[in-house]
Parts: C-alpha cells; structure tokens; sequence
C-alpha cells in the first residue's frame, strides 16, 4: 500500500511541474497515439488496458486543450479515428523529458545491487500479474 500511495503522488506531482497539466494517464494515452497514428477508441483503450468510455472522457479532456484531434473515418462513415496535434507532439515531448528526468533521478538514488533486486522483483511480479 505504501509503494501504491507514494506512486499516485508522484504522478500528481509530475502533472503539476509541467504547464500543460497533462496526467499520468492522459500521457500513456498520447504515447499510445504517437505509436498508432489514426488510432481509433478501441485500438487505444486496448493498448491501455483500460475501458473504451475511460479512453472517450480522456479524450475529452486532451481534444478540449488542442492536444488531439478526432478525424471522421473514411472506410466506416460511424468511425472516427483520433491524432495527435501539434500542440499535442510538443506537450508529449515536454512530459517525456519530465519522465525521463524523473527516472533517471530514481535510477540515480539507488545503489548497484538495490538496481538489479528491483529489477529482479519486478519482472517477477510482471510475470505473476500475466497470470492472475
């Protein structure tokens, strides 16, 4: 419970030190659009683990700041497919230089051996929750 609380404030706190605001999870999902230009909901809420009206609200929320832009389908006139803007390539970019930092800061604060038993346990622990 303790890692879990830490985790959720430090993902409040990384939304707060770039202008834009932008979440944790709104910035899995505008990685997921950079992989996947003209993704559509589906596509995205699967790459994301997540329900197809969570990746909907979200997106809500990334079209109202001019982050992504939805394009009507031309193969299916009910579709629509979703892009990334430039304004959305620019706040992705600024959150990755964030993440990065911030790992590497974490990475730097632990000893050689604390890194290999971190790596060590997580990848343990990935390979339970595959199964559970």
């Amino acid at each position: 419970d303790d890692f879990a609380v830490a985790l959720r404030a430090a993902r409040g706190r990384a939304a707060r030190e770039t202008p834009d605001g932008v979440t944790h999870s709104q910035y899995r999902l505008l990685c997921a659009l950079a992989e996947t230009p003209q993704a559509r909901c589906g596509q995205l809420a699967d790459s994301l683990g997540v329900a197809a009206p969570t990746v909907t609200r979200m997106l809500s929320g990334l079209e109202t700041a001019g982050f992504v832009a939805r394009v009507p389908s031309v193969e299916d006139r009910r579709g629509v497919h979703v892009r990334l803007t430039e304004a959305g390539r620019t706040v992705l970019t600024a959150k990755e230089e964030v993440v990065t930092r911030k790992r590497q800061l974490l990475h730097d604060s632990l000893s050689p051996a604390e890194r290999r038993q971190a790596a060590r346990l997580f990848r343990r622990l990935a390979e339970e929750l595959d199964v559970l």
